[in-house]
């Protein structure tokens, strides 16, 4: 009875493996290709698994390894922040930080600081 749910139990663990490759490889080429080829997951799967598609969890581990960076280094730029989490660019870091948090890094920061506009 418990030959069954070898097969599901191996491939969770594949997703996880997957998805803990993606925490931990952040700078790294992640396109699902290159990730596919490395763990033999499709994108299709990963999004099953996870409940989001692979594109949509990269970004937001990356925007969640940005915010911890902009809380914790403060001395970091957030243009080295964004190089160092896998973006191309500042500004392409801003967006997808926006958009996911509706607020840009340089306001996230200040707040954290204390330093809030009155007019937010």
């Amino acid at each position: 009875a418990a030959q069954p749910d070898a097969k599901p139990d191996r491939i969770n663990e594949l997703i996880r493996q997957c998805a803990d490759y993606v925490c931990g490889n952040l700078d790294a080429d992640l396109s699902l290709r290159a990730v596919s080829r490395r763990f033999a997951v499709s994108g299709e799967y990963f999004t099953k698994e996870m409940g989001i598609s692979f594109y949509q969890y990269v970004l937001l581990q990356r925007v969640a390894e940005g915010k911890r960076l902009l809380a914790g280094a403060p001395d970091l730029s957030i243009a080295d922040i964004a190089c160092s989490i896998g973006f191309p660019s500042p500004s392409h870091f801003s967006r997808h930080f926006r958009k996911l948090t509706e607020q840009t890094p340089s306001e996230y920061r200040r707040k954290l600081r204390g330093g809030g506009a009155a007019g937010e």
